[in-house]
């Protein structure tokens, strides 16, 4: 997963990537292997699953243990993928997919309308393609198993991991519940260590995070540097952070007095501090949905996946 072992290398998570895609399939083969686990959970009679669906084994493991209700929740905004196996409409006069950076920060105009219809065609012929290998598991298993596609399209509900005032406006139905911001806690106190860091500057903090996925230390030296000839230049603010392995780079960081690490923030407590006066991001949803509830300005470096629309999504509002 090239876009996890170097973000900023300018390389697009895909789908229809082989690789993804046989990852898929020999999970599926593996887990319905196991006839036990299978009878157990068909015994409970639970009433509702509830699955992810960046693959489709999900789907049909329910229906094969028969729960009715097969719920569906997304970590990002909807996908293409998903609105076109629900059956909602999906304009390409002007919107596209969360995950097509192609035609991202232009106006939709007629080449890029064009480009977006050949986008959606290859996605239509792409669906099938993709459950394919998880398709040929369950039919290996049970002759005539329905398909994957069609048990997708009888959801029950969609959940989305995003705010519906925060997202693009898109067509949905009844079926799809915005939940943004259901796993935000309440602001707790911050400890000492980060008490000393906010009140060093009269002029305020920055926080500056990547999230979990993107590891900083592993960012060429020369963008290091540059980041913290960035924050030099600053010298009236503070800046925090969040770094995956201080002990490695401690040396890098000694002469940029007013740059603190750490390896983990309690960023919901940092952001509702009046202290901190802007945020530095990747844009993933989490903290897209703390920044914007906090009411903090971001600075939006969008790396891949859902965070270029998120970074769409705060520069329309005005906060970006």
């Amino acid at each position: 997963m090239f876009h996890i072992k170097n973000p900023l290398l300018p390389i697009r998570f895909r789908f229809n990537d082989e690789a993804y895609l046989e990852t898929r399939q020999v999970f599926c083969e593996e887990l319905l292997s196991q006839n036990e686990l299978l009878e157990e959970l068909r015994q409970e009679k639970y009433d509702v699953g509830l699955i992810s669906l960046y693959d489709s084994c999900g789907v049909g493991l329910l229906y094969l243990i028969g729960i009715q209700s097969v719920n569906c929740f997304s970590a990002t905004p909807m996908t293409d993928i998903l609105s076109w196996q629900l059956g909602i409409p999906m304009p390409p006069s002007y919107l596209t997919d969360t995950f097509n950076w192609d035609i991202r920060n232009k106006n939709f105009g007629f080449f890029e309308r064009l480009s977006n219809i050949w986008y959606y065609t290859e996605l239509m012929f792409d669906i099938d393609y993709i459950n394919y290998g998880e398709q040929q598991v369950f039919e290996a298993k049970i002759p005539g198993f329905p398909n994957l596609r069609s048990l997708i399209a009888n959801l029950t509900y969609i959940f989305l991991n995003t705010n519906e005032l925060l997202d693009m406006s898109r067509p949905v139905t009844a079926k799809v519940k915005y939940i943004g911001g259901i796993a935000m806690g309440a602001k707790k106190s911050l400890n000492e260590e980060f008490e000393s860091f906010l009140s060093l500057s009269s002029k305020g903090t920055v926080l500056f995070s990547f999230g979990s996925l993107a590891k900083t230390s592993i960012f060429p030296l020369e963008v290091k540097l540059s980041i913290l000839r960035a924050f030099s230049q600053f010298p009236e603010f503070t800046f925090i952070w969040k770094y995956d392995d201080i002990e490695k780079d401690k040396e890098l960081f000694k002469n940029f007095s007013n740059v603190f690490l750490a390896e983990w923030l309690p960023q919901i407590d940092l952001l509702n501090d009046k202290r901190v006066k802007a945020f530095i991001t990747h844009m993933g949803l989490n903290s897209y949905l703390e920044t914007s509830f906090a009411g903090v300005p971001v600075v939006a470096i969008p790396l891949f996946g859902d965070q270029m629309q998120n970074a769409e999504s705060a520069e329309r509002l005005g906060f970006c």
